[in-house]
């Protein structure tokens, strides 16, 4: 039985408490108000619970949304207008260059006012104290009218996340200036009940922005492969839409397309959801189980236990390499400092450690997008062999010390979980050494 079929055998009648529909476990209250009854709605139905979801006719408790949903985007290319003509489709993307222009412009006033505001704090004293509220919204409505309020809030939650995570850097080691945004540095947020996914028998799968009653636009979309089925999903309905935002990235490279080449930029929408978790797609008589570990040449090595089936090998020799080069050039660092600081000013002895943790953060940052593409690779080869459990033993790290096998273990839980096969972890896989590593 799939969700949808679970969801509509559940009738929920008039109750004090908001029941799950999947599991029909009903909401506990809370220990510090208990005789307190729920919050209930305008209309008069009862609102989800901290950590519930609610949609128009149903209501799920966290556990169930863990168990049957993950969340997942959707990156789909805008490819004209629904009528083919090119002069619409040139108002089109005028009209997102211009959009994506004030989105930057906005963001550039909102980056300015955080800045002054703790410019005018200054100096400190003591530790550097927490980010300053600014108040943006009312000048901002005055001075960006075109911007829906969902747009707002959005852009400004992106550039206070910037700017607190460079606060230090800027206002006390003055090693780094605050950037600007450029006019397509910031997506385009779009709020999900003004737009909709609609099949055309003659068409294909059109994109109607302005909401259901009279969209001002009707653009043709592109999509493929797991892109496609998710689409698919959720003009269905088994996927519940989330936040979505335009964006404009370079297309991806073409076969034989020679590297380093320019590649023109296109626009596309880019959807958040929840979907259901993918189920197998073929049963068998056997469980086919790949057994994956560690060895001196490869990061992974598995085989299956069916015969015929090719080994899975991940050498990652550049990520080995990246890993020690940081290693060399950091305890370069790190002996430099500890000789020369005594003569060296205070203020700049300040700016060398501070510049020390910023390529730290970056080498680690490097190292976490190399892990998700390495788990990437080895879901699609597992779900390419037929693989319906994978069994991880981290036992053996002889590949290089203290690499973080733990967020290794992390990002292969997460791929394998979004293709529906099942990941096993046998032994530890966290070390003092690892910690170091880490730093």
């Amino acid at each position: 039985m799939t969700i949808s079929e679970r969801i509509s055998a559940i009738r929920q009648p008039e109750q004090d408490a908001p029941t799950c529909c999947l599991c029909g476990a009903q909401a506990k209250a809370p220990k510090a108000h208990p005789d307190k009854p729920f919050r209930r709605l305008k209309d008069g139905s009862l609102a989800a619970p901290m950590g519930w979801k609610k949609t128009a006719d149903n209501m799920r408790c966290r556990d169930c949304t863990r168990a049957n949903y993950i969340t997942r985007s959707v990156r789909v290319r805008l490819i004209g207008a629904e009528s083919g003509n090119a002069d619409e489709w040139a108002v089109i993307r005028k009209s997102l260059n211009a959009n994506s222009a004030l989105v930057a412009k906005f963001a550039n006033w909102y980056l300015q006012r955080l800045l002054a505001a703790d410019l005018a704090m200054q100096p400190f004293e003591g530790k550097l104290p927490a980010c300053p509220e600014v108040d943006y919204y009312a000048d901002a409505r005055r001075l960006f009218p075109t911007i829906n309020p969902q747009g707002l809030g959005q852009a400004a939650r992106t550039v206070r996340a910037y700017y607190a995570d460079r606060r230090f850097a800027v206002l006390v080691a003055k090693n780094r200036n605050v950037d600007t945004y450029r006019w397509d540095g910031l997506p385009i947020p779009v709020h999900v009940q003004s737009w909709s996914l609609v099949a055309e028998e003659d068409r294909g799968i059109i994109l109607r922005i302005g909401g259901e009653a009279g969209g001002s636009w009707r653009v043709k979309i592109y999509a493929d492969g797991i892109n496609l089925t998710r689409v698919h999903q959720l003009m269905s309905g088994e996927a519940e839409a989330g936040a979505a935002s335009f964006i404009r990235r370079a297309r991806p490279p073409r076969e034989g397309e020679a590297k380093g080449q320019r590649r023109k930029r296109s626009w596309y929408l880019r959807i958040a959801g929840r979907f259901p978790k993918p189920t197998a797609k073929r049963k068998r008589l056997a469980t086919k189980v790949l057994t994956l570990g560690h060895d001196k040449e490869c990061l992974l090595y598995g085989v299956t236990d069916h015969d015929g089936d090719e080994p899975v090998e991940i050498h990652a020799a550049d990520l080995r390499s990246m890993i020690c080069g940081h290693r060399r050039r950091d305890r370069k660092r790190q002996v430099d400092c500890s000789t020369i600081y005594r003569a060296m000013p205070r203020r700049k002895a300040k700016r060398w450690a501070a510049a020390r943790t910023v390529l730290a953060a970056k080498h680690q940052a490097k190292v976490t997008q190399v892990l998700k593409e390495v788990a990437s690779h080895v879901a699609w080869k597992c779900e390419r062999l037929g693989v319906d459990e994978v069994n991880y033993d981290p036992t053996d790290r002889g590949w290089i010390d203290g690499f973080p096998f733990h967020r290794l273990k992390s990002a292969l839980a997460n791929a394998l979980e979004g293709r529906g096969i099942a990941f096993h972890s046998t032994g530890d896989d966290s070390s003092p050494a690892e910690a170091e590593g880490d730093e």
